[in-house]
């Protein structure tokens, strides 16, 4: 069984175990003993570290020369592009507002993110595959990258640049022990029980942070967690509801943890995508192929074929599950407030004219994100901020930088719950 980010990872988790009781055996165990193995682990960290500067560097050298700016892989870019957005509407409060339903892009001082190798930018500059695609480019992540401009890399953070030049917590490109990588706390192979644990972390983070006034600073954190539960740690329950309920469970401790030591903060929940296209795409190669088995052993390994059906029914649930716990009375103060994302629930790979998959939105290993695909996402979590909430919903992109939703004169605040 994969056992999710490492031992480092779930030893260091167990110091809040108790909170979260669990009766998983690998979890158990994984919590009550250390073996030898465990005595490795700085000098594991330290090649990780070592080896990821190395491509850090060859990586972003590449990247803001643009010398591979013909891969199709990366976003089109184009100088003459503009945003469409009027950026000379008021695009900051003058005074900071009290009130979570009166938050304009430019009052957003500081960006968080939660989740899992997605999140941790895994393989977005990634051309050739194997180590590469293990290479944590932060950076470039839709929610929290920071690097360049939105011309070039397009995300979340980029476009709020426009409106707050003073835009805190966004990463540079580097892995999460990195100074650069910020308040991005995800990690590569997390799971729903993880989350809590990363809360604190992140939490930690922020109140450490000289630079973060968290009284007075208004926060955006954005959640997305779930693809390794259902690739790697599904095929291992028969009891489902139990499956949904501890999930459930542990959103609600985050939520929770989030709402007692952030105020002023906006948490957008993004459920995971519906990975059946991934799942059931074919042809580029032995390695593609033997990647998605790597990856997501319990959706594509033949052994659980016949439970695939099964499977993506309990997928479903927990994307509805994810945007009710989004609705939830408690999480919605005048200082708090969860706003759900529909869009990446009907997620699909863009196909090309011809109704194939285009695999310029995904990895060499056909299963992480290319750098043009977290553009698409980015594109897809800004104009759903600014849609109304009862009129979220699936993405009508069919790539990106096609549209933009933006804030007005009329409506110059993100779309809550509350002022939809």
């Amino acid at each position: 069984m994969h056992i999710s980010v490492s031992s480092y990872y779930v030893n260091k988790y167990s110091a809040v175990a108790g909170s979260v009781q669990r009766d998983s055996i690998w979890f158990q165990l994984a919590v009550q003993e250390r073996t030898f193995l465990d005595l490795l682990l700085p000098i594991s960290r330290l090649i990780r570290t070592s080896v990821f500067n190395e491509l850090d560097v060859a990586q972003n050298n590449v990247a803001q020369a643009r010398s591979f700016s013909h891969n199709p892989k990366l976003q089109e870019y184009s100088s003459s592009k503009k945003l469409p957005c009027n950026l000379n509407i008021t695009l900051r409060s003058q005074e900071v507002p009290t009130n979570v339903n009166k938050i304009r892009p430019g009052d957003i001082d500081v960006v968080a993110a939660m989740g899992d190798s997605i999140t941790a930018g895994y393989g977005i500059f990634d051309t050739v595959g194997l180590i590469n695609t293990l290479y944590e480019a932060r950076g470039a992540v839709f929610s929290i990258g920071g690097q360049e401009t939105w011309e070039t890399i397009l995300t979340l953070p980029n476009l709020l640049k426009l409106y707050n030049p003073k835009l805190y917590g966004y990463s540079l490109h580097s892995v999460s022990v990195s100074k650069g990588s910020k308040f991005n706390v995800a990690e590569g192979g997390a799971i729903s029980e993880n989350m809590p644990y990363m809360a604190k972390v992140l939490v930690d983070r922020i109140k450490n942070d000289p630079k973060v006034d968290v009284e007075k600073q208004w926060k955006m954190v954005t959640i997305f967690i779930g693809h390794n539960d259902f690739c790697t740690n599904i095929c291992y329950t028969t009891d489902y509801e139990k499956f949904l309920r501890e999930h459930e469970a542990d959103m609600l401790e985050v939520l929770r943890i989030l709402k007692k030591n952030l105020p002023r903060s906006i948490i957008n929940i993004l459920p995971l995508f519906d990975i059946k296209s991934i799942v059931n795409s074919s042809g580029q190669g032995l390695f593609c192929t033997l990647s998605r088995i790597y990856y997501c052993p319990c959706l594509v390994a033949l052994q659980y074929q016949q439970m695939r059906s099964k499977y993506f029914e309990v997928l479903y649930k927990w994307q509805k599950l994810d945007l009710a716990i989004a609705d939830y009375p408690e999480f919605h103060t005048e200082n708090f407030t969860v706003i759900g994302h529909p869009f990446t629930t009907t997620y699909n790979i863009p196909t090309n004219e011809d109704g194939n998959v285009n695999y310029n939105y995904i990895g060499p290993d056909c299963f992480h994100l290319s750098q043009r695909a977290h553009a698409k996402v980015a594109n897809d979590l800004w104009n759903s901020l600014f849609t109304p909430y009862e009129n979220k919903g699936s993405s009508n992109l069919k790539k990106e930088l096609q549209n933009f939703n933006c804030p007005s004169e009329e409506h110059p605040y993100i779309y809550t719950k509350e002022n939809s």
